[in-house]
C-alpha cells in the first residue's frame, strides 16, 4: 500500500495516491529534484502554494537559486504533521 507521505492517508485504491515532484514541472522540475507520494488534496494544496503565474516573477538569473528554496519548502510541507 502506498500512502500519503504528508498525512498519511491510505485510499480504497492506489490511483488516490499521486507521485508528486519537489519541484513543479511547470518551473522546470525533474524527477532529479526528488519525487514524493501524495494523496490528490495534499498535491492540490502545494500546487496552489506555487502557482505557475507567481514564478514568471522570479528573474531568469535567480530561478536556479528559487528551485533550492522550492525543494526546501517541499521538504517541510511533506514532513510537517
Amino acid at each position: 500500500m502506498i500512502k500519503c507521505k504528508r498525512c498519511e492517508y491510505v485510499g480504497p485504491s492506489e490511483s488516490e495516491i499521486e507521485l508528486h515532484h519537489k519541484v513543479p514541472k511547470c518551473i522546470g522540475g525533474t524527477d532529479s529534484d526528488g519525487r514524493v507520494y501524495l494523496c490528490k488534496k495534499c498535491h492540490d494544496i502545494w500546487h496552489n502554494m506555487i502557482p505557475k503565474f507567481l514564478w514568471k516573477f522570479v528573474p531568469i538569473e535567480r530561478q536556479q537559486e528559487a528551485k533550492k528554496y522550492v525543494i526546501r519548502m517541499c521538504d517541510w510541507f511533506v514532513n510537517k504533521k
